[in-house]
């Protein structure tokens, strides 16, 4: 067990460097836009309907969906308790100040999908071909915003005495924030190899998004078990809220993934060649893991998690770069 502090920020030299939830949030939209363009760019190869730009597009409205769902279940769902107070009009003011912690990730999945499906109905995309590209990069977003979730110090789990507990106002606790950080690391490693899938067995496009809200769903449904900070008004039949979403998502998704099995992709399969190493999946977690590992030790060793969640980062970025490598013959 380690000790536990919220860590606003480092100085170095005068320097103040924040750990804060958006930092990592906003670090981790240029992974995710990396991964999109060159997975774009990749299918356009043998999916001519691929326009970038457009995918560039829904991929911005994701981020705006993402932070206004994550905001509005924040300050207007029985997640609000603690950070939001007063009327409507009250709550309104707390949620466009972002001085004002708040977010919901939960929200932020159901604010991007609506942005996006909107988006591809005003300009008449198939949206599930674009959703399948973004839905692996939302995974990977996931993965890093978690990390500054741990260290601005939200989310926390309920007490225990496992090993790895931290100990937050002298009670033990479990680190849920870094649970579900490893969880979407997981989830998008799986969705990689998905994808590689969906162009070997010829796939329905909605393959692979419809795979990342089944996995997310049960990911999250487990994790929220260990958390704890939760008002009682949050439960509904011994669940959270969280929970009942993720089994109405789990319900949603399983059904899309059976219909997609049964039926045969309307196109024409085309061998792309495309086959991702084990290097690459070696690369991904190990990167992953190490940048968890980072995060966890920020309070007893900041300036070595300094070194140590960017090099992690480093490693994954590396392992992102390897997808797209043609292998050597």
């Amino acid at each position: 067990m380690i000790e536990y502090e919220m860590l606003k920020y480092v100085t170095i030299g005068g320097l103040k460097i924040g750990f804060w939830f958006t930092t990592h949030y906003l670090i981790a939209w240029p992974f995710a836009a990396y991964y999109i363009i060159k997975e774009t760019l990749r299918k356009r190869n043998f999916d001519k309907g691929l326009d970038l730009n457009r995918m560039l597009q829904m991929f911005l409205l994701a981020f705006v969906g993402s932070f206004v769902g994550s905001r509005i279940f924040a300050f207007y769902g029985p997640w609000g308790g603690s950070c939001a107070s007063g009327g409507f009009v009250e709550r309104f003011m707390q949620m466009i100040s972002l001085e004002q912690k708040g977010w919901v990730a939960i929200g932020g999945i159901i604010g991007g999908i609506v942005f996006t499906f909107v988006y591809s109905k005003i300009t008449k995309l198939k949206y599930m071909r674009y959703a399948d590209i973004l839905a692996p990069a939302i995974a990977l977003g996931f993965f890093i915003a978690r990390l500054g979730c741990y260290i601005a110090g939200c989310c926390f789990g309920s007490q225990t005495d496992v090993p790895w507990a931290i100990i937050k106002d002298n009670v033990p606790i479990h680190p849920t924030q870094l649970y579900n950080s490893l969880v979407d690391l997981a989830i998008f490693v799986v969705l990689v190899c998905l994808s590689e899938r969906k162009e070997k067995k010829n796939r329905q496009d909605g393959y692979v998004l419809s795979s990342f809200v089944f996995m997310y769903a049960v990911g999250r449904f487990t994790t929220e078990f260990f958390r704890g900070d939760y008002d009682p008004s949050n439960y509904f039949f011994g669940l959270t809220t969280t929970q009942i979403i993720c089994i109405v998502f789990f319900l949603i998704s399983a059904t899309l993934i059976i219909i997609n099995s049964l039926k045969e992709s309307p196109k024409k399969r085309v061998k792309t060649g495309f086959r991702i190493r084990p290097k690459t999946y070696a690369l991904l977690v190990s990167g992953g893991i190490i940048a968890n590992i980072g995060a966890y030790i920020i309070t007893p060793l900041p300036y070595l998690a300094l070194i140590v969640i960017p090099s992690g980062l480093g490693i994954f970025f590396f392992g992102l770069t390897t997808i797209f490598s043609k292998p050597k013959n």
